[in-house]
């Protein structure tokens, strides 16, 4: 019989894991991961897990984040990610609005965002579209998104 791995955290919009490599947070998923073993990456395991009980308690939004991340994808992926970053908790900002900012279609912005491998952290549920939530890639897809958005008064 083995042991299923505990969740980082147990939230309002389920369990969450948390994938770290070489002290960096590289996933955060709705599915189980190994704990991390090694000092370094247990650190960052305890410090996103940390930023993250805040970020579900009383409305707080713990911003910036305080430990390293690392989401593995492309290079236009990565430039996107790091736009979503600068969207401040309790804001939103469209496909477009995110596009223009970085020269290119709100399709590709939504293809990016869609596949950011740290939601919540990487703030993909701040992202909207002009006329509704769009779309959400996490476990529980809108509804997750909404309750997300709930959380930082947005809704």
């Amino acid at each position: 019989m083995t042991n299923k791995p505990k969740p980082a955290i147990t939230t309002t919009v389920g369990d969450l894991w948390l994938e770290i490599e070489n002290g960096k947070l590289t996933k955060l998923s709705w599915h189980s991961l190994p704990a991390p073993t090694n000092k370094a990456d247990r650190k960052t395991w305890e410090e996103a897990k940390n930023w993250l009980a805040q970020f579900f308690k009383n409305n707080q939004h713990p911003h910036p984040i305080n430990f390293p991340i690392n989401p593995k994808g492309t290079k236009f992926q990565n430039k996107v990610w790091n736009q979503l970053l600068k969207i401040p908790p309790g804001k939103t900002q469209t496909y477009g609005t995110v596009a223009k900012k970085l020269n290119t279609a709100p399709r590709a912005i939504g293809q990016a965002v869609g596949a950011n491998p740290i939601p919540i952290i990487i703030p993909c549920h701040r992202v909207v579209a002009v006329n509704g939530l769009g779309g959400y890639s996490g476990l529980g897809g809108i509804e997750c998104k909404k309750k997300l958005l709930e959380l930082e008064i947005i809704l």
